[in-house]
């Protein structure tokens, strides 16, 4: 299908397609001498594929990104869109969510030069789990509907009472696994065994399901959490090992809570486990940059074909250099990293959006690979390159606050 997307798609080529289509033009356009061209309500298709002329694409895009459910990054979402339409670019999408104020908000730190020896991990299974706790005064002015346990039904009318109270934060149950990164996340009001562990069973039926592996040869690794119910876990026939820190959960969590609260802002929906549902769709939709899959789609993927794109770049001399285009004096505009290493371990949260300024800073002039911004002289890796807002998104926002 790459053919196909070499084609210009206007909306006159698409009209004039349509129209031969139709038999009411004699004229075919040259693409549709190569690829299947049908017209279904009234829009062109390519190949079964939506056909966006070139005109519609920022709509297209904003409607496709608002809805909640497609990746936030370039490549994921590029990768995802291009599976069903045409006409497309990866740069239009680039361009796109350069532009969105709550993706922009909510940038992680940029990749440094070094990477960590990475272990290696060759059978699905290997379940990572952790509970993230969401203070609800980090959503800022968002309003969530009454936060509603999911076992509210089953509560006494003590706890009923009690917990309607209202409450300053709650807890997201978490699960991945290493080798596919499939992920499940489930909001729970409480943290005590009476929910966690069934939330937890759950997530591991979850997990045997789609990775088509018996509960017994399921391995879980999670911290010393008083929360986690290890000998009713073992009696599930679950191997369990307690580690101080997975990496591999910490990540997941961080990108998870981060896609939470910018679907959050997205206003679709104000009840927390459809706002949950969501980001973890999201989430399993978006491509590794290792694997170039989505972990919905490691799942269709052979064990060994998985384990053999992870471990490439694993063990000995793992690790990848990474690097930014150089910024341009005078031209390009940049937000500044405001938290660095020795804060983050205090008060740093991707979600919270205080990473960079939300200001944004023209570059003055560029000395090696550091650049005078707002009087002073800072390293690439401090300097965030953003483009000005889309209003056409913002208004968007502002009209689903009702």
């Amino acid at each position: 299908m790459a053919a196909v997307n070499r084609y210009r798609f206007t909306e006159k080529t698409v009209k004039q397609a349509k129209q031969f289509l139709k038999g009411d033009a004699k004229t075919q356009p040259n693409f549709l001498k190569k690829h299947k061209g049908t017209i279904d309500g009234g829009k062109l298709k390519l190949d079964g594929k939506l056909v966006v002329p070139k005109e519609r694409v920022e709509a297209f895009l904003r409607n496709k990104v608002y809805q909640g459910k497609t990746p936030l990054s370039r490549d994921a979402a590029f990768y995802w869109i291009n599976k069903n339409t045409v006409g497309v670019s990866r740069k239009a999408v680039d361009d796109f969510l350069k532009t969105q104020r709550i993706i922009r908000e909510t940038d992680n730190q940029q990749p440094t030069t070094k990477g960590r020896k990475k272990r290696r991990v060759n059978k699905k299974g290997q379940i990572h789990v952790d509970l993230v706790e969401i203070k609800f005064k980090d959503l800022g002015d968002l309003e969530l509907d009454s936060i509603m346990d999911i076992d509210h039904a089953e509560k006494t009318l003590e706890q009923k009472a009690e917990g309607e109270d209202e409450v300053s934060k709650g807890y997201f149950f978490g699960a991945v696994d290493a080798l596919t990164s499939l992920s499940y996340f489930k909001f729970a009001k409480f943290k005590n065994h009476k929910y966690i562990t069934r939330i937890a069973k759950h997530a591991f039926e979850w997990m045997s399901k789609q990775l088509q592996v018996p509960m017994k040869r399921l391995t879980v690794f999670s911290d010393s959490g008083s929360e986690f119910a290890w000998k009713t876990w073992k009696k599930w026939g679950i191997k369990t090992f307690v580690v101080k820190m997975s990496p591999i959960i910490e990540q997941r969590n961080s990108a998870f809570q981060r896609i939470f609260y910018r679907v959050a802002k997205m206003k679709k929906t104000k009840n927390i486990h459809k706002l949950t549902a969501l980001a973890v769709a999201q989430l399993n939709r978006t491509v590794s940059s290792v694997s170039k899959k989505a972990p919905i789609e490691n799942l269709k993927a052979t064990e060994k074909d998985v384990a053999e794109k992870y471990n490439k770049k694993r063990g000995k001399g793992s690790g990848a250099k990474i690097k930014s285009r150089a910024l341009v004096p005078g031209k390009d505009r940049v937000r500044v990293q405001l938290i660095h290493a020795k804060d983050k371990a205090i008060k740093y949260k991707a979600y919270k959006g205080i990473m960079w300024s939300k200001r944004l800073y023209s570059v003055k002039s560029k000395k090696g690979n550091r650049y005078i911004v707002n009087g002073k002289l800072r390293h690439r890796d401090e300097l965030r390159l953003t483009e000005d807002y889309d209003q056409k998104s913002e208004e968007l926002l502002a009209s689903r606050e009702d």
